[in-house]
Parts: C-alpha cells; sequence; structure tokens
C-alpha cells in the first residue's frame, strides 16, 4: 500500500527513506537553498512544504529565498517525476507563481541531476499513490 500525496504519513515516509539514504552528495551551496512551495487544487487541500539540501520537509520555512505556488498536479510532475519543464510550461499558463530569487528554483537542476538524490526520489515515487 502507497502513501497519498502530501498526507501527513507520505511525508513521514519522505523523512523515513531520506534518513535510510544517508549522505546524498548535494554539493554544499546547494545544501543552504531553502524553497517554499505552496500546493494548491489538490483533494486535500492546500498544503505548505519546503526543499532543503534535496529533501522535501512539511510546512513552510522561515527565510526562504523563493516562494512558489504550483497546482497539485505540477506538484506531482516536478517533485515524483522530476519533470522540471513541467515549471517552466506552468509560469507560461500562471500555474505555478514564482515569488523571489527565480534562480535559485533554477539551481534545483543541480540537485536532481545527482544519483544518490534520483535515488531517494525513485524510492518516494514508488511508495506514493
Amino acid at each position: 500500500m502507497g502513501f497519498h500525496f502530501l498526507s501527513n504519513d507520505w511525508f513521514q515516509e519522505v523523512k523515513r527513506l531520506r534518513e535510510d539514504a544517508g549522505d546524498l552528495g548535494v554539493p554544499e551551496d546547494l545544501m543552504k537553498l531553502t524553497i517554499n512551495i505552496r500546493v494548491t487544487g489538490g483533494p486535500d487541500g492546500e498544503k505548505k512544504l519546503h526543499l532543503k539540501g534535496g529533501t522535501i520537509y512539511q510546512g513552510k520555512a522561515d527565510l526562504a529565498a523563493t516562494n512558489i505556488t504550483i497546482t497539485y498536479d505540477l506538484a506531482r510532475k516536478v517533485l515524483l517525476e522530476n519533470d522540471l519543464s513541467a515549471v517552466m510550461k506552468g509560469m507560461a499558463t500562471r500555474k505555478v507563481k514564482v515569488k523571489g530569487d527565480l534562480t535559485k528554483m533554477m539551481a534545483l537542476q543541480n540537485i536532481t541531476s545527482n544519483e544518490s538524490v534520483q535515488s531517494l526520489m525513485g524510492k518516494v515515487l514508488e511508495m506514493t499513490d
């Protein structure tokens, strides 16, 4: 049985998988990168999360350089399928709104190309309904 995307149980399982993965080898400058994400239009209403150091955390972080509002469907594509092109398409159709430093968001490409992060995200995708 999988976990419903962005549910409390899903976040707990992501945390467990991340802890089990150990050092992901994310460069130091990207480890410090924090991006807040507000997901709208999901089956359980609005959800807030943040990315920090190649990891997804529940809730909003203080002092994030970038804040993104994204639809639930696009969040699935980006966070689970690593489809970063969906962000650019979403911005063009106003399904993605970015406040703050856009270059910080683009730096995520460097994290997602990391083999350890890709392996972790593959496990997250497998356990997600």
